[in-house]
């Protein structure tokens, strides 16, 4: 995108990592459950969460999240 010079890993916010910190791997949990993990607020997190999703980083159904399946992608 415009304005590079940036190293790739410096792309995801600092409130998008400690969210995808939160995300438990193997059991899903609601928005609310990640927010008090993360100690963020709901809004937040929702946000984050939708941006996590796109990137293909967090699994989404039924309104509960956890992180998506990485194995082979590497």
């Amino acid at each position: 995108g415009p304005g590079g010079g940036e190293r790739p890993n410096d792309t995801r916010s600092l409130l998008d990592q400690q969210v995808l910190d939160a995300v438990p791997v193997s059991l899903p949990v609601t928005l609310t459950s990640i927010a008090r993990t993360a100690g963020l607020s709901a809004t937040s997190v929702r946000e984050s969460l939708l941006r996590l999703v796109e990137a293909g980083l967090v699994e989404h159904s039924r309104d509960l999240y956890r992180l998506a399946d990485r194995t082979g992608a590497e």
